[in-house]
């Protein structure tokens, strides 16, 4: 065969190919928001291992193991092939104990190496009195507000307690007595100090909620009566628009209408092509949640409101809506407490724009950005796609960006699931659904997933402007800056740092890793034109720069640090010190 095909010209096709097999992410959905928590934490881990000093003697060990178990629990094989047909067997929970301990085990060994090199850090910025060092791992400054810790710290301060690697998760995590809302402004790649007494808190001024409505100086927010957002409006224009038959923040339950997979699909793995055997309309029932509860208040700082609601399986869904000061973001928290439901079902939360002509969405993926459709291959995943940070739906003249830091199975234009095939793409519509929840694949992934899982969205809404303009827009959202306390380190000697500083437009840095003595920098051009970029020192103070390979082999000096990357390319920069 393939004898033959070196002789016949063959067509070429570029784009992504949208996996069509990871939907059961959503069928373990508490165990995917750790891993995708690990991989965040890993990647911010290597950035601060990166800045002088002498490592800890676990760095590499930990290092090591952090990246194999939490590729271990991305890898395919995720549960027993009698997963749905015998949930509850113990075949099915001995597979799915060892699939899930991968994610917890990741972002714990990712959390030691994190803890160690920002204690370097806080050792090298001094002060005495309870403080917080703020890191941000992002190429950009950034100013945001923060729920950060004030009381109940002493455990966390005690000089050399070996349990202060769980500190950045369980600072970002403490109940709302022991913090406040501030607002903090970090350098790009760097961190900022405060002591405790210190932090700044963030203003209430301009904060209103009366009966239905959340206002800030910017955003006003009114919400229905039996659930969901009836108009959002910030700086005057309506980001909310009408739909037959969803609502934007009513969540909708979804079940084959005989409760069986077999609806869905009649997989036959005999045959070259198993998608085959999807229906292209099975007989489903669509509910949307019933509002059982609903309240606002005003913690100093921001504006609230809660809706709670019971969906048709025993499955209950609360967001709570969240505004603060002259920022025309709206802070969203989705908490899903499951029943357990082995029946197939999924559940959505629907995001809705005004209809203003042709709508494209766009997802981040591993190493570009992809408008979805156009830019995806022939036959690739459509009725769901799967991003890492954020997406974006745009029509004509508006546009939704939204931070996903924990959820990564999107719908766009509807409620499909279909192969690509059989989707007319006349049928989508300016709607874009958070996939909750699901676990309508047959075999492997979990059937009955009870307990609570909790998602985090910053809806950014805003004009129809370039692609990496939003992608900027929404990162700091995405990716929190971590926390660090710390205290009886001597005398203050730095407040503010940077480890280096990259300027370029329409560029993400995708990664920072110590080789060596050297470090090697992955940064990806989002624009359809090449760039320049400029990378200068910090604390990190490189002597050469070297255009490199991903594996880090030096290829070409760069003059004073400026490079040229090609239009959607990924680059490697090596600086060696």
């Amino acid at each position: 065969i393939f004898d033959r095909l070196r002789k016949e010209e063959l067509p070429l096709l570029s784009g992504d190919w949208t996996d069509y097999w990871n939907l059961g992410a959503g069928s373990s959905a508490r165990e995917t928001t750790v891993f995708m928590s690990g991989i965040r934490v890993l990647n911010t881990a290597h950035q601060a291992a990166a800045w002088p000093g002498p490592a800890q003697p676990r760095e590499g060990q930990h290092m090591e193991a952090a990246h194999a178990h939490l590729a271990l629990y991305a890898e395919h094989t995720w549960g027993a092939d009698c997963s749905i047909s015998a949930p509850d067997s113990i075949e099915t929970r001995i597979q799915w104990a060892t699939k899930s301990a991968f994610a917890f085990e990741g972002l714990g060994h990712a959390r030691i190496v994190l803890r160690d090199a920002l204690h370097r850090l806080a050792e090298g910025a001094g002060g005495d009195d309870p403080s917080l060092l703020l890191y941000n791992p992002l190429p950009m400054a950034v100013k945001v507000p923060m729920r950060l810790p004030i009381n109940n710290l002493d455990w966390a301060l005690t000089p050399g307690v070996q349990h202060r690697h769980r500190l950045d998760g369980v600072l970002s995590s403490l109940d709302e007595g022991s913090t406040k809302w501030c607002t903090v402004e970090l350098p790009a790649l760097g961190y900022r100090t405060y002591r405790v007494v210190d932090l700044p808190s963030a203003e209430s001024s301009g904060l209103e909620a009366t009966d239905g409505v959340l206002s800030s100086t910017r955003t006003k927010i009114e919400f229905l009566n039996d659930g969901g957002v009836r108009s959002l409006v910030v700086d005057d224009v309506e980001y909310v628009g009408s739909h037959p038959s969803l609502t934007f923040g009513v969540p909708v339950f979804e079940r084959p209408a005989g409760g069986s997979r077999r609806e869905i699909m009649k997989l036959d793995f005999t045959q070259i092509e198993p998608a085959d055997g999807w229906q292209r309309d099975w007989p489903r029932i669509t509910t949307p949640g019933r509002l059982v509860d609903h309240s606002s208040r005003l913690p100093a700082g921001a504006v609230e409101y809660r809706q709670a609601f019971a969906m048709d399986n025993g499955d209950h869904v609360g967001i709570v809506y969240r505004l603060f000061t002259d920022d025309p973001s709206v802070d969203m928290e989705v908490t899903l407490d499951s029943a357990g439901d082995s029946l197939p079902y999924s559940l959505a939360l629907p995001f809705t724009l005004p209809d203003s002509g042709a709508t494209e969405w766009h997802f981040d993926t591993a190493g570009a950005i992809v408008e979805f459709d156009r830019e995806q291959l022939p036959d690739a995943a459509r009725h769901y796609v799967t991003t890492r940070r954020f997406i974006r739906m745009q029509t004509e003249s508006l546009a939704l960006s939204i931070a996903t830091p924990d959820l990564p199975l999107w719908k766009f234009g509807g409620m499909f699931f279909a192969p690509t095939r059989q989707l007319d793409p006349a049928e989508r519509s300016p709607v874009t659904l958070a996939w909750l929840a699901n676990n309508y694949w047959e075999v492997n992934f979990l059937a009955n997933q009870s307990g609570r899982t909790r998602y985090r969205f910053r809806l950014l809404p805003h004009a129809r402007e370039a692609i990496n303009a939003s992608y900027t827009r929404a990162l700091p959202y995405a990716v929190s800056p971590r926390i660090h306390a710390y205290r009886q380190l001597g005398p203050i000697r730095s407040t503010t740092e940077s480890l280096l500083e990259l300027r370029g437009e329409g560029v993400s840095l995708e990664s920072v890793t110590k080789i060596g003595s050297h470090t090697l920098l992955t940064i990806l051009n989002l624009c359809d034109t090449a760039t320049m970029i400029t990378i200068s020192p910090g604390a990190l103070k490189w002597t050469e720069a070297w255009q490199a390979r991903m594996d880090g082999t030096p290829v070409t000096q760069l003059a004073g640090g400026r490079m040229a990357l090609t239009p959607r390319g990924v680059h490697g920069v090596l600086l060696l010190t």
